[in-house]
């Protein structure tokens, strides 16, 4: 398994949620529930020649994991094991399973832990006994944006 940095449908960092630049987007954050026990803001960019779709999840935390998988020619059963699997994490955001036009299995989700994390170990077990059934299988960390904006 590949820890470098994989991006297949959405770029993603963290904000701290008083930089957030909301008035851009003319969206209140006051809908979020209990707002003020989160200090962050996880922002996920989904961009095409067609569209720009962003979604934005409040965090406790300022370090998340992103895994981003690629595959051609995965047989169902071993897909649905890996995604079984990652649902005993508390996953963030998922992007659900795509497919490109060469017919190729995408999938990403964010995972509300970090390397940091103890359980990152089994987590990297986990997906190194699937490795040899996909294209690639990345992990990264997303982090606290420094800068303003989105």
């Amino acid at each position: 398994m590949k820890k470098e940095k994989g991006c297949l449908l959405t770029e993603a960092n963290i904000q701290k949620i008083t930089s957030l630049n909301h008035k851009i987007l003319k969206v209140p954050l006051s809908h979020f529930k209990q707002l003020d026990e989160y200090p962050y803001i996880l922002v996920i960019k989904s961009i095409t020649v067609d569209f720009i779709k962003i979604t934005l999840y409040p965090l406790k935390k300022k370090r998340i994991i992103k895994i981003s998988i690629r595959g051609k020619n995965v047989p169902k059963e071993e897909v649905l094991l890996i995604l079984n699997k990652l649902q005993s994490y508390e996953i963030v955001h998922s992007s659900g399973l795509c497919y490109d036009s060469n017919n190729q299995l995408l999938y990403e989700c964010y995972l509300n832990i970090d390397f940091s994390t103890s359980n990152v170990n089994i987590l990297q077990k986990l997906l190194n006994q699937y490795e040899k059934n996909f294209e690639s299988i990345l992990i990264d960390e997303i982090t606290l944006k420094k800068r303003k904006g989105i």
